[in-house]
């Protein structure tokens, strides 16, 4: 009987850290992130984060500069002005004089179908976040 009991215990431990994996793994929190933040500034440089590979842009904002992971970073150049509006997944950047629009956060399926991603953003994704919803 008591090794009934300590069996179950430890079957019901090991059932919650494997719900708790599957959760956090599909729940990919700093997309949401991504999304929810917004920025507006001048590119004043790119950076190598990883050797030989520039993937992000230091942007001069009001207050501060910051590092941004970009997609498509080789369309933007020094001295562009970039916005990511709030709860978008795109950003927008002057090269030019004109405006271009890039996608900056990726949303997976598994990302839309997961619990942590608002009800609000999955309608976005049948229709204006179309293109970054894969």
């Amino acid at each position: 009987m008591r090794y009934n009991i300590k069996f179950l215990f430890f079957l019901i431990f090991i059932c919650s850290i494997a719900s708790l994996f599957l959760y956090n793994t599909s729940c990919k929190k700093w997309v949401n992130h991504n999304i929810k933040y917004g920025f507006n500034g001048i590119i004043v440089g790119k950076i190598q984060v990883r050797k030989g590979i520039i993937s992000h842009a230091k942007i001069k904002l009001k207050e501060k500069d910051t590092l941004v992971f970009l997609n498509n970073i080789e369309k933007v150049a020094i001295g562009d002005s970039i916005k990511k509006f709030a709860n978008s997944p795109f950003y927008y950047y002057k090269h030019n004089g004109l405006w271009n629009k890039q996608i900056f956060e990726t949303i997976t399926k598994d990302l839309q179908s997961s619990l942590c991603f608002p009800k609000e953003w999955k309608k976005k994704c049948t229709k204006e976040w179309k293109e970054a919803c894969k």
